[in-house]
């Protein structure tokens, strides 16, 4: 995240941000997540998921991007 405002938005709304990160990661298959370019398709995918405004009036997310420091597919 670039800035702290970001990252507080992200930490007070963390149940919605892990309701769509599960939403998302459920609907892949493993085959799809298996590449490189499957890893890079699914960072920029949670990226523009947390991009959409978790209230009203949230200011920009400034999310630019999305690291894994672990990748376990089963």
């Amino acid at each position: 995240m670039g800035n702290e405002q970001s990252k507080t938005i992200i930490e007070e709304h963390m149940p919605q941000v892990r309701s769509r990160l599960l939403i998302l990661l459920s609907g892949k298959q493993a085959n799809e997540l298996t590449s490189t370019e499957g890893k890079e398709e699914l960072a920029q995918a949670i990226i523009s998921r947390l991009n959409v405004p978790l209230t009203e009036n949230q200011p920009p997310l400034d999310l630019r991007e999305e690291l894994f420091t672990e990748f376990i597919v089963q």
